[in-house]
């Protein structure tokens, strides 16, 4: 059997900004991320979840601001994980192009993506593309519990929309995971 070790104290996250809470605790919520930043390191993984406004499925805006802050406070190298990301071409290009280290999760959402969120989703290099279950919320195909048991559903959705099969994905995605989080092979 091979296993997946992770490596101790790998990442700082999940950390963000979420405009699903009330529009009075947004500026607390932006100090909070900013002063969590000073704590990165560039060794360390930064786990970046991002929720925009109900009305914004993609999360334009609170993608943008998030640029805005790290641009401020991190390299353009700093290792990034876009947790949950739902965003279409625009935005996979914006995080490409302001940091070269970044990858993007997807899980069993991407059965819900809209044509603009599965452009985004295939314009991913596939040395980018990791894959998540997000337990215990948003179990494949809807339902109530989520765990990582369901993982090879989330493969298989992604590997669908892709058009790809699902054995390539799980390779390359387990090759992104254990490079971005410089996790090594067991036996």
């Amino acid at each position: 059997m091979n296993l997946l070790c992770f490596p101790y104290d790998v990442a700082i996250g999940e950390v963000g900004l979420d405009r699903t809470v009330p529009v009075k605790l947004w500026r607390r919520q932006k100090e909070a991320f900013r002063q969590v930043l000073t704590l990165i390191r560039k060794d360390k993984v930064l786990v970046i979840h991002l929720l925009g406004i109900s009305s914004d499925r993609i999360g334009i805006d609170v993608h943008f601001r998030c640029i805005h802050i790290l641009q401020r406070i991190c390299d353009p190298d700093q290792p990034i994980h876009l947790h949950c990301f739902t965003g279409d071409q625009e935005l996979v290009k914006l995080w490409m192009d302001h940091f070269s280290n970044v990858f993007f999760g997807f899980t069993g959402v991407v059965d819900s993506f809209s044509v603009d969120q599965i452009s985004g989703l295939r314009t991913v290099p596939m040395n980018r593309v990791l894959l998540e279950t997000d337990s215990p919320y948003m179990k494949p195909g809807g339902g109530d519990i989520n765990t990582p048991a369901f993982i090879g559903d989330v493969a298989s959705q992604v590997a669908s929309r892709l058009g790809v099969t699902m054995q390539y994905l799980l390779r390359e995605t387990v090759r992104n995971a254990r490079r971005l989080y410089k996790m090594k092979s067991s036996t």
